[in-house]
């Protein structure tokens, strides 16, 4: 995580200096990768939060703070999707259709590995025991816990 938040400032600092450390917000591309930038910071502290809070016993999954930090997870990384072409689509940079093809290709691969590895969905189960531990538990001591 340290690692992730040194990343982000190190973003955040050459871009205030290609800005000459002054905020322009006058295209969507500037606006919605302003709003990235919060909602990663958020996105790390969700995350901090979530493992803090969680707990093995737990009986489903909190929509505050696990849910919160999966549905803001996968927002940012399709925002940072729609954010990247339109940073290609401004005038301060020529691009030709062959960027175009490939970054489609790259979305295309992107979104497809997702679906197939079925990553869209939680990775964090409510609970770490299984049916069998609670028939198990439940046989042992005559109680379900």
């Amino acid at each position: 995580m340290i690692i992730r938040f040194i990343s982000i400032f190190a973003g955040v600092i050459c871009i205030m200096h290609y800005f000459k450390w002054s905020i322009e917000l006058d295209e969507s591309h500037h606006i919605i990768g302003f709003l990235l930038v919060i909602g990663m910071f958020l996105q790390g502290i969700l995350g901090f939060v979530a493992n803090k809070m969680w707990k093995e016993d737990r009986e489903s999954v909190p929509f505050f703070p696990d849910m919160l930090h999966w549905l803001l997870g996968r927002t940012l990384f399709f925002g940072a999707l729609i954010n990247i072409y339109l940073g290609m689509e401004m005038d301060a940079i020529c691009w030709n259709a062959w960027y175009y093809t490939a970054y489609s290709f790259f979305v295309a691969f992107i979104i497809g590995y997702l679906c197939v590895h079925n990553d869209f969905t939680p990775h964090h189960p409510a609970s770490t025991k299984t049916i069998n531990d609670h028939r198990d538990h439940y046989h042992k001591y005559g109680e379900i816990k």
